[in-house]
């Protein structure tokens, strides 16, 4: 074993090195070799070997691209197509995140910055449209959860599905029209004048007995003020019959006092 003489390549000092089996650290003295240099980047921290300059990865710290190079690099980036899986893994990574408003404008610079201008009028209507879509579906569907368990005997106003049974031969359109000549086209209840409403009047069956078309069993009422009949039925039936004594009492007294 014989021991050489050399000058160290990052402090330019002479150092002799054993030699031993061929050369060994014979570039560097013992000194630059445990005490590396300081990585270039900035960060503080020192390299692993004398020979390295920066830290693994840490070589882009601090530079930036040229605006030439930016632009090459979203040219490369807008004429890869993406396909349906990573669109999908993008949409479900940007579902459910609450951006702030800084973020957004940040995101509307970059945008703007890159060549994407703002939405026209007509992309904005078609995408309220779009949104104003989801919501009425969205409800539609609550709705049909929310009110799926009470339909039929389910329902608390089932009356055992008497709304299917059949109307009798008797309760045609010649006996609708006489009883709405008899109350001369008007509804009993709110007074309101067929002409004067969207629709045709309807035939209400006082006892709501289907069965039972008698012409004093039967009222004409406009459909508004029938909707609010199928609701305390028994209570409705008596309010009905004592309107319609009070009216027929009033009429035979007026007929009284004419005659005499």
């Amino acid at each position: 074993m014989s021991n050489l003489l050399s000058i160290c390549r990052l402090c330019n000092k002479e150092f002799m090195f054993e030699y031993k089996n061929g050369p060994k650290n014979r570039r560097y003295c013992p000194e630059c070799i445990s005490n590396p240099p300081l990585c270039l980047c900035g960060c503080g921290n020192r390299v692993t070997r004398p020979t390295c300059r920066y830290i693994y990865e840490h070589q882009r710290i601090g530079r930036h691209h040229t605006e030439e190079t930016k632009y090459k690099i979203r040219l490369a980036k807008i004429d890869i197509p993406r396909d349906k899986e990573t669109r999908k893994k993008i949409s479900v990574g940007n579902k459910g995140k609450n951006r702030t408003e800084e973020t957004k404008r940040k995101l509307s610079i970059a945008r703007n910055k890159h060549g994407q201008l703002p939405h026209t009028e007509e992309t904005k209507r078609k995408i309220k449209i779009s949104h104003l879509t989801k919501e009425v579906q969205m409800k539609t569907q609550r709705t049909k959860e929310l009110h799926g368990g009470y339909k039929g005997s389910k329902s608390p106003g089932w009356k055992g599905g008497i709304a299917r049974l059949p109307y009798p031969f008797e309760f045609n359109w010649e006996l609708k029209q006489g009883v709405k000549q008899r109350d001369k086209y008007i509804c009993q209840l709110c007074g309101i004048e067929e002409h004067r409403f969207r629709g045709l009047l309807n035939i209400h069956h006082i006892d709501y007995n289907k069965s039972n078309s008698s012409i004093t069993n039967l009222m004409s009422l406009c459909p508004p003020c029938h909707s609010k009949t199928n609701k305390n039925r028994p209570l409705w039936a008596t309010y009905l019959v004592n309107l319609l004594d009070q009216r027929r009492t009033r009429k035979v007294l007026l007929e009284t006092v004419v005659g005499t």
